[in-house]
């Protein structure tokens, strides 16, 4: 976790919007999820997920149930 936060610190210049990211692949993707986060989707969280080649770390605020409301339409 420490090596995927130096990387962050090294390369914050490149940071994109998920908006932004579509198309491309990174190493490493770090979403920042805060709460609330009133634009977050099950779409945008998937896309933001999917940009990854060798690593995802999720940054969100609060408990990590409240990310299950994303994981599936049926839950």
């Amino acid at each position: 976790m420490m090596a995927a936060l130096r990387h962050l610190y090294r390369t914050v210049a490149g940071a994109l919007t998920v908006h932004k990211s579509r198309g491309s692949e990174f190493g490493t993707v770090i979403p920042v999820l805060p709460n609330p986060c009133r634009l977050l989707s099950r779409e945008l969280l998937y896309r933001a997920l999917t940009r990854q080649k060798d690593r995802v770390v999720i940054l969100h605020q609060g408990p990590r149930t409240e990310l299950r409301r994303y994981s599936s339409a049926d839950r």
